[in-house]
């Protein structure tokens, strides 16, 4: 009986760690668009295990992001933070896909939310 409790125990301690999510996301959205610029924006509620934002931009559907800025954690544990950014490098009749993921402590990146894509 002792060797199943105890089993028990360390897999309830262990289980958090397992299951915890380097950020949680309130929303990833489109603040504004102008023919001289997108401004995004994105709120957490907590920020557990989670070291930082990473922002890119595609020009294509397929892929081939490049990074736009990143943004260190700003909340904590407990609580949330909201952060923007503005892209002013972009250029009239063009359609943008804009990818935000979060880098966790040990440095792993997580697709945070879907994919947006806007069309200026």
């Amino acid at each position: 009986m002792k060797t199943r409790t105890l089993l028990l125990i360390v897999i309830l301690l262990s289980l958090p760690l397992i299951t915890r999510a380097a950020v949680s996301l309130k929303y990833f959205r489109v603040a504004s668009v102008t023919t001289t610029q997108v401004k995004l924006e994105w709120e957490t509620s907590a920020e557990p295990n989670h070291q930082m934002f990473v922002l890119s931009r595609s020009e294509s559907e397929t892929g081939g992001f490049l990074t736009l800025e990143t943004f260190p954690r700003q909340g904590d544990a407990a609580t949330g933070a909201t952060y923007s950014y503005t892209d002013t490098l972009v250029s009239p009749g063009m359609t943008y896909w804009y990818k935000l993921e979060d880098m966790d402590n040990d440095n792993n990146l997580h697709l945070a939310h879907p994919v947006i894509t806007v069309d200026v």
